[in-house]
């Protein structure tokens, strides 16, 4: 109760084509409808810590704060990570992909083999059950490979921020660089008479030291 969970719309034996292993009960069969969910390790812990979660069932709250009918767990996976952003494993539900469920689908295929040939096979049977259905972007790899593969643009523009950043800090460097030295040129004369009316050249360096740090933490803090 008060647990927020990802919900994924799968078919049978998605788990398994990549990779996702069935800790407990059972994969969905095409005879599921959509009273039944399979649930990850996260949300059976976060739910159900020391009881077993087959048989139980969850309700989800639905925008609108409608909820939705009853759904019965009959099985449990393993953790999986849906982004390359996530830091933790989020609690995951997943429900039977059904006709009513949005027409934007992810295909992914387990095959001995790989490459355009696999790939040309795969778009052709999806095809030929669906012969108005589009194919966008297909790609040829593991599941890894294929969640980096959808951020790698994101990841471009991570790298450009950082190359940014960096050139701003080797700026500001360069900056305060160039205003000790003109501070410590301007008070050459004034050193000078110092250290020629007895002041001691740890005291002067004390004192340009102590100045030069006042510089610095007040660009610091602008």
């Amino acid at each position: 109760e008060g647990t927020t969970v990802a919900v994924r719309a799968i078919s049978p034996g998605l788990a398994e084509a990549v990779g996702v292993p069935l800790r407990q009960g059972r994969d969905f069969t095409d005879g599921d409808d959509a009273s039944v969910a399979i649930i990850d390790e996260t949300l059976s812990e976060k739910m159900f810590t020391g009881l077993d979660p087959l048989g139980k069932r969850v309700a989800l709250t639905l925008p609108g704060g409608k909820t939705s009918p009853w759904l019965t767990v009959i099985g449990v996976v393993g953790r999986t990570k849906n982004s390359v952003f996530d830091r933790d494993y989020r609690p995951t539900l997943y429900s039977p992909i059904l006709p009513a469920n949005p027409k934007t689908l992810y295909v992914f295929l387990r095959a001995k083999g790989s490459g355009p040939a696999v790939l040309k096979t795969a778009i052709g049977l999806t095809q030929a059950i669906d012969t108005s259905a589009t194919i966008a972007t297909p790609f040829d790899g593991n599941y890894s490979a294929w969640i980096q593969n959808s951020y790698r643009p994101f990841a471009r523009t991570a790298t450009l921020f950082r190359a940014i950043a960096t050139l701003a800090c080797v700026l500001a460097a360069v900056g305060l660089y160039s205003m000790t030295l003109f501070h410590i040129s301007a008070r050459a004369k004034e050193l000078a008479i110092k250290r020629a009316l007895g002041a001691t050249p740890g005291r002067l360096i004390k004192e340009t030291v102590q100045e030069v740090f006042f510089i610095f933490a007040t660009a610091l803090m602008v």
